[in-house]
């Protein structure tokens, strides 16, 4: 269990009927809410999260179909000869 520490805050009585009303409707303690509160007002997490990285844009472009059956090994074969044949002059 977490190290907690007990705290008092004071709450109109508006605010403590909405907040045990809502605790009642989630299934939650007050105590528990308070807590989820707290830690969105916060933006904090139960887990800790890692650093939010920056998007960048990668430039993509079709380039039409695939000129090779990559499950043709035959095709393959002879594309990578005609390459060696090419590359040899």
């Amino acid at each position: 269990m977490f190290n907690m520490h007990r705290t008092t805050i004071f709450l109109d009585s508006q605010l403590q009927k909405r907040l045990r009303s809502q605790a009642k409707k989630q299934g939650k303690t007050v105590t528990e809410l308070i807590q989820n509160f707290v830690r969105h007002g916060l933006n904090l997490s139960q887990q800790p999260q890692s650093p939010k990285r920056s998007q960048i844009k990668i430039p993509s472009a079709d380039l039409g179909d695939f000129l090779v059956d990559i499950s043709d090994r035959e095709q393959i074969q002879s594309v990578l000869e005609d390459h060696e044949q090419f590359n040899r002059y």
